[in-house]
């Protein structure tokens, strides 16, 4: 009776030990993109720039994303942050779109207009930026057996014609 019991317990640990496993295997490797991103509103004191932030999801379990947080660089300055702390769900093999907000620092864009500037396109109605390297990196934070795991996150890309 007592090797059963035993036995029963070690099939557990290694069965909760596999779990933990491939759910850290399936957050570690989701695939991030930043699509639809444009300029909501600009102020003097504030500037707000939406997105949506795509994540792909390859493994065969849903995960819940508690927080996000992400520090926002335009041409290797840093404009600002997000931060989501409503949680949102990652379904298995699919992408979930993540509408997501960017506040944006006006005075730490002043700071670096002359960089910026050089990127916008006067030449047509209305100027747009051309070449803007946007990146995004921070944490998703995520809970696996009720342990908190912080996932690093960092995404790049130029974008040509910003509005």
């Amino acid at each position: 009776m007592k090797l059963i019991g035993r036995l029963i317990t070690v099939a557990a640990l290694a069965g909760g030990g596999a779990y933990i496993y491939s759910m850290m295997n399936i957050v570690q490797n989701f695939e991030y993109f930043v699509t639809n991103l444009s300029l909501k509103k600009f102020t003097t004191s504030s500037a707000e720039i939406n997105a949506n932030l795509v994540i792909k999801n390859k493994g065969w379990f849903s995960v819940t994303i508690n927080r996000l947080i992400v520090d926002v660089f335009i041409d290797q300055n840093y404009v600002g942050k997000i931060i989501k702390n409503e949680a949102f769900i990652v379904k298995p093999s699919q992408d979930s779109v993540i509408p997501i907000i960017a506040a944006i620092d006006p005075k730490l864009i002043g700071s670096n207009l002359i960089s910026i500037l050089q990127n916008i396109n006067f030449s047509e109605e209305g100027g747009k930026f051309d070449n803007l390297n946007f990146k995004f990196v921070g944490n998703i934070e995520t809970k696996i057996v009720g342990f908190k795991v912080n996932l690093p996150f960092s995404y790049s890309q130029l974008y040509k014609n910003f509005k």
